[in-house]
């Protein structure tokens, strides 16, 4: 299985990739938004 872990830049997300890498069979991607890039996405609106 693949895990897509969003915000792996930040501490808990790091230690997320980390331990299913270690503690699993499943293959885990990292996404992350650069700081530089953040000021932008301040007045975005996201919908799922």
């Amino acid at each position: 299985m693949n895990v897509l872990v969003i915000g792996a830049n930040g501490q808990i997300g790091k230690h997320l990739v980390q331990k299913i890498e270690q503690q699993t069979s499943h293959t885990a991607r990292a996404m992350y938004v650069e700081r530089s890039n953040k000021k932008h996405l301040k007045n975005q609106e996201w919908k799922v």
